[in-house]
């Protein structure tokens, strides 16, 4: 288990996140939570990172 600790509440991040089609919840109101498989393919990684990336770089 995973979790990036923002400095606002992770509900709209993890609204988009979902979107991208990437499962994440939220922990604690302002940490985003990631529960990868243990096997998981580059391809699914790297799509992952990019959709973090795209959420977590808006600042709405």
């Amino acid at each position: 288990m995973l979790g990036v600790e923002l400095r606002k509440r992770a509900d709209p991040y993890v609204d988009k996140l979902i979107g991208m089609g990437l499962l994440t919840s939220v922990a604690g109101g302002t940490t985003v939570r990631l529960l990868p498989p243990y096997c998981i393919t580059d391809e699914d990684l790297e799509m992952a990172i990019r959709a973090l990336k795209n959420a977590l770089s808006d600042s709405s």
